[in-house]
Order: C-alpha cells, then sequence, then structure tokens
C-alpha cells in the first residue's frame, strides 16, 4: 500500500509548523521545527492536506533538551523542550518571505522613555497611562502643526509663482 495525498482527512489540528529560515538551503527545500511525535507521513499528509504543497522527499532529525542550570538551592531548570527538524524536499522552488523589519524609534528620546517605562513595569510599579495619553496627544498636535505649516508653505509657493507668471504675461 503506497501513500496518496488527500487521503488523510484534517480537522482543526492542534499542530505548530515553524519555518525555519536557512539560506544554506536550495531553493526547493525548506526546513521546519515540527512536534517530536510526528513522523514522515504525517509530515507530508499535513502540508498537501493544509497548503496543498506536493512533497518529495522528507528528512527528520531530532534534537535533544539544553541542560539548564543549576543553581544554589534551587531545581535544575529546563530550557528547551526537545524538539524536530524537517527539511522537506518541495517539487516547485520555494522562496522564503522577506524579514520583518525591526521597529525604529522616531528619535532617541522616546526610546529613552520607553525603555524607563518597562523597566518601570518590570520593577513593580504601575503605568502611567494619563501620563502616556497626554504624550501621544501632545505628538499628534505636533505633527498636526507641521502639517499645517508645510501645506501654508506649499501654498505660498505656488502663488508667488502664479504672480510671476501673470507678470510676465502684462509686460
Amino acid at each position: 500500500m503506497s501513500w496518496k495525498p488527500g487521503v488523510t482527512k484534517i480537522f482543526l489540528p492542534n499542530i505548530v509548523f515553524k519555518m525555519v529560515r536557512d539560506d544554506n538551503l536550495p531553493p526547493n527545500r525548506v526546513a521546519f521545527r515540527i512536534p517530536p511525535r510526528l513522523n514522515k507521513l504525517d509530515i507530508r499528509d499535513y502540508l498537501w492536506n493544509i497548503y496543498k504543497v506536493e512533497v518529495v522527499d522528507v528528512r527528520t532529525m531530532v534534537y535533544a533538551t539544553r541542560p539548564g542550570k543549576k543553581l544554589p538551592g534551587r531545581p535544575r531548570i529546563q530550557h528547551r523542550g526537545r524538539f524536530k527538524k524537517a527539511i522537506v524536499t518541495l517539487k516547485s522552488d520555494f522562496h522564503y518571505p522577506p524579514p520583518i523589519e525591526s521597529f525604529e524609534f522616531a528619535s532617541r528620546e522616546e526610546q529613552v522613555e520607553r525603555r524607563a517605562l518597562v523597566f518601570r513595569r518590570l520593577a513593580g510599579w504601575k503605568s502611567r497611562p494619563k501620563q502616556l495619553m497626554s504624550m501621544y496627544v501632545e505628538r499628534a498636535k505636533k505633527l498636526e502643526e507641521q502639517q499645517k505649516k508645510e501645506k501654508e508653505e506649499k501654498e505660498k509657493t505656488q502663488n508667488t509663482q502664479v504672480e510671476s507668471k501673470s507678470d510676465k504675461k502684462e509686460t
């Protein structure tokens, strides 16, 4: 008996496939981090039934847990559970989506304010939403004022251009 795509029905799977970006793989291969209980046929079935992706080959590797730190007077802590990595060979080429750009603050002051707020929360202080709201309102007002000034400047330059053209026509 051979494997046939689409035979197994999957209803609301409780499986998480995390795509792992690996630039060393050829364009028709994709790496996933998956739960250890899945086998190669499950992986192939899942990709076909959910995403309609034709799979040529599946290779899997099981990674053990990393040993945790042993602190004095405390039990050993496991940092990461074991997982399985699957490298799937597809029938057609696959291109990774572009990486998400990191969030950047408008100014250094904003970044310092945000960091202070986060540390205050971590230290057990309550955040002050009124202060934050007033800060956001002030920023919005400044932006509106800047936009108004830019519009006025554009109108002035357009008016001077129109006047200069009318003066040239009169002479």
